[in-house]
C-alpha cells in the first residue's frame, strides 16, 4: 500500500468514526473529539502524503537531470572521445536503466576514439650531433621522421652548450584510412621489381625494393625516390578508386608547409605517370577518379 492510499483510507476511518460518534455523543462532544484525536491523525497522514508527493517531484526532477546528462554525455564527441568516456557512458546508461526499469541500451566500442592522435611530437638530446645509426635506433621503423636538430639550450635551459636537440614527428591515422605503407592487400613480390622497372624506365635503389616488399623503410630527404616508390605502391594496392580531386588525402610528405600545392601538382603528376607506365605493362592498378 502506497502512502496515498493509506492517506485516503486514514481519511475514510476518521468519517467512519464521527459518525459512529454522533449516535452516541453531541456535537460538541464530537467537535472537541475531532479536535483532539481524529485531526491529529489526519494531519499526519496529511503530512506523510505531501512529502511523498515532494519526494516523487524531487525523484522526477533528478531523474530528468539524469536523462540529460546522459543525452549531452552520448553526442559525438563525447562519448567516443576516448576509453574512459566509452566506458562512462556505458555505466551512465546501466544506472539510468536501474532507475527507470528497464533494460539498458549500451554503445558498441567504436572503431576509434576522437582522442586518436594524428601528429605527435618527440625529442632527443645528444652530446654533439647525433649519429642517425645509433641515436636513431628504432624510431624510423616506428613511424618517425626527424623535423630538425638545433642547439638544445634553445629549448631547454640546463642542456650544455654543446648539446644538441633533434626534433622529430610521426603521423598516424585514423584505423579506418588506408594506410598504404602498411596495407596488408599488396602484394608485391621480389619477382615483380623487374617488371616494375622495366615499365618505369629505370633501376629502383635499394631502399625502394624493401619498401615495396614490406622489408624496410624509405630514405628521407630530398632526391632519394622516396615519392616513386610511394606512387609504385599505392597504384599497386587493392583498394577504392583514388579520389584525385583530392590528392592531398593520399599525397606523402604530409609535413611539408605548402603539402596541398605539392600533392596537386608533383604527386598527382608523379602519381598518374608511374600508374599508367605500370598499367601499360600489364599490371593491374587501382582506378582513379580525375
Amino acid at each position: 500500500m502506497n502512502i496515498n492510499e493509506i492517506y485516503m483510507q486514514t481519511v475514510d476511518y476518521a468519517i467512519e468514526l464521527e459518525n459512529v460518534l454522533s449516535q452516541f455523543i453531541d456535537k460538541d462532544s464530537i467537535s472537541e473529539i475531532r479536535k483532539e484525536y481524529i485531526k491529529p491523525v489526519t494531519n499526519v497522514a496529511e503530512a506523510w502524503l505531501n512529502n511523498d508527493i515532494k519526494s516523487d517531484i524531487k525523484s522526477d526532477n533528478k531523474l530528468k537531470a539524469m536523462r540529460e546528462t546522459l543525452e549531452i554525455h552520448g553526442y559525438d564527441g563525447n562519448w567516443n572521445h576516448d576509453e574512459y568516456m566509452f566506458g562512462m557512458y556505458n555505466g551512465m546508461e546501466l544506472m539510468m536503466a536501474i532507475a527507470e526499469g528497464r533494460e539498458p541500451k549500451y554503445k558498441d566500442k567504436p572503431d576509434y576514439f576522437k582522442e586518436h592522435k594524428l601528429i605527435e611530437f618527440d625529442y632527443l638530446i645528444t652530446n654533439g650531433f647525433p649519429t642517425y645509426d645509433k641515436s636513431f635506433t628504432g624510431r624510423f621503423e616506428k613511424g618517425w621522421k626527424v623535423v630538425s636538430t638545433l642547439p638544445a639550450n634553445i629549448v631547454h635551459p640546463s642542456a650544455l652548450d654543446t648539446d644538441m636537440v633533434t626534433i622529430f614527428v610521426k603521423h598516424t591515422p585514423y584505423p579506418k584510412e588506408e594506410t598504404v605503407s602498411e596495407s596488408k592487400k599488396i602484394s608485391i613480390q621480389l619477382a615483380d621489381i623487374p617488371r616494375i622497372e622495366k615499365a618505369l624506365g629505370f633501376n629502383l635503389h635499394d631502399h625502394q625494393i624493401k619498401y615495396l616488399l614490406n622489408d624496410g623503410s624509405l630514405k628521407l630527404g630530398r632526391a632519394t625516390g622516396k615519392t616513386t616508390a610511394y606512387c609504385i605502391k599505392l597504384v599497386l594496392s587493392d583498394g577504392e578508386a583514388l579520389d584525385l580531386r583530392k590528392p592531398e588525402i593520399y599525397a606523402d610528405e604530409i609535413f611539408l608547409h605548402d603539402h596541398q600545392r605539392y600533392a596537386r601538382n608533383f604527386f598527382k603528376h608523379e602519381l598518374l605517370n608511374i600508374r599508367e607506365k605500370l598499367m601499360k605493362c600489364g599490371f593491374a592498378v587501382r582506378d582513379v577518379i580525375i
